[in-house]
């Protein structure tokens, strides 16, 4: 293991990197509120993929060197500089920047992990010794757990701001088209082995934390020039979803001061922006401090979602779903998943029942009642296309 100062050093190191690319593109390409929310329609279809592939992968790393108050202030602090100074543009900058560094770093980690594994046959003894139920190909346990986190991605990534930003952020249609759906090809296999490797953890019988599953078979076998080339790879992957994080409530916060008050400037809009972040980043840094699990939280965030996702999309495309029917479809989804959700300390045996009774109940009341509650709606659909306006642009 390294010492703490010498992991600290090059986390700072790597962070300040990070920090300074971001910032000096930001001065050189943010001239608009407008760049700083969305950055629109200036993506390729490279760029487009690899921020999506950035942010993706960064979403499973769990863990920081100890103490945890101090990396979690350096990634928090850090990112917060270049993102909140440069918005969307700087997220999908330092993105490219932080998959040059993630592939072939976690290329290289992967193949000393698998030096550290073994071979097939040892895994499988593994498993046979210390979970024989995993190589049965009749148990439902890994499909019901596949379909349930499945379920609940899909539906909360509906509502995922960074996501739509990315989407305004493309040059074209076919470069967003075709960028997302790079994306998810590339990453699939990535997060498959990750998962090959978490039964290589089982099958070594250890019983740290198999969360991080891969770092947890490599840490005691490398050398100290592998340890080091960690720490960027994680911070890469931590920024990477740290930034499209705070990318994405920086832009919600413009939209709806915006709204709220159109006429308010454009330079006291990007400062609102800018600032109004701050203070919410700090319950976040002290919930991480503390080395809490926020997985029942995310839990929590998911049957939300899968409550609320078909009254409100199906809302933008029949003009005769009110309001009323929507948010009732949606009380009514979450109450019925949560009434089979499990505790904070109980077995998830019914998670992926409660999902899809939050799912599916909305759409049952909303079709059922929709006859009945069905008003004429005025709005003119088509007349999108023609109101959507620039936020740089005058009310």
């Amino acid at each position: 293991m390294l010492n703490p100062a010498i992991t600290l050093f090059w986390l700072l190191l790597f962070s300040i990197v990070f920090t300074l690319m971001g910032v000096f593109y930001a001065r050189r390409h943010l001239d608009t509120i407008e760049d700083y929310v969305v950055a629109r329609n200036t993506q390729s279809t490279a760029a487009t993929t690899l921020t999506l592939m950035a942010t993706s992968l960064g979403a499973w790393i769990l863990f920081a060197p100890i103490p945890l108050w101090l990396t979690a202030l350096i990634v928090l602090f850090s990112t917060l500089i270049y993102t909140s100074y440069g918005g969307l543009r700087a997220s999908i900058f330092t993105d490219k920047i932080q998959m040059a560094i993630i592939v072939p770093l976690l290329g290289l980690l992967i193949y000393f992990a698998w030096q550290a594994v073994g071979d097939i046959n040892t895994i499988k003894a593994g498993l046979r010794q210390y979970a024989p139920e995993l190589l049965n190909w009749n148990a439902t346990g890994g499909m019901r757990a596949g379909a349930t986190f499945f379920v609940a991605i899909l539906l909360t990534g509906l509502f995922h701001q960074g996501n739509w930003q990315r989407i305004y952020a493309a040059k074209s249609r076919n470069a967003m088209r075709c960028g997302f759906l790079l994306a998810g090809i590339l990453v699939a296999p990535i997060i498959a082995i990750m998962g090959l490797f978490g039964l290589a953890f089982v099958a070594s019988g250890s019983q740290a934390d198999s969360s991080i599953a891969l770092f947890n078979l490599l840490l005691p076998t490398v050398s100290a020039w592998v340890l080091i080339a960690i720490i960027p790879l994680g911070l890469a992957l931590v920024m990477s979803s740290t930034d499209t994080a705070i990318s994405a409530v920086s832009s919600l916060i413009a939209v709806d001061i915006r709204r709220l008050r159109p006429k308010t400037s454009n330079q006291s809009l990007m400062r609102l922006s800018r600032l109004l972040v701050i203070p919410l980043t700090i319950p976040i840094w002290w919930t991480v401090s503390q080395g809490y699990s926020v997985l029942y939280l995310f839990l929590l965030a998911d049957i939300l979602c899968s409550a609320a996702a078909f009254p409100v999309f199906f809302s933008l495309f029949n003009r005769n779903y009110g309001a009323r029917l929507a948010i009732f479809s949606t009380i009514s989804g979450l109450l019925c998943g949560l009434s089979v959700f499990p505790g904070p300390n109980e077995p998830p045996t019914f998670l992926l029942e409660s999902f899809l009774l939050a799912a599916i109940t909305p759409i049952i009341i909303s079709l059922v009642f929709l006859p009945f509650t069905a008003r004429k709606n005025n709005d003119d659909f088509e007349q999108l296309k023609i109101l959507i306006r620039r936020l740089d642009q005058p009310s």
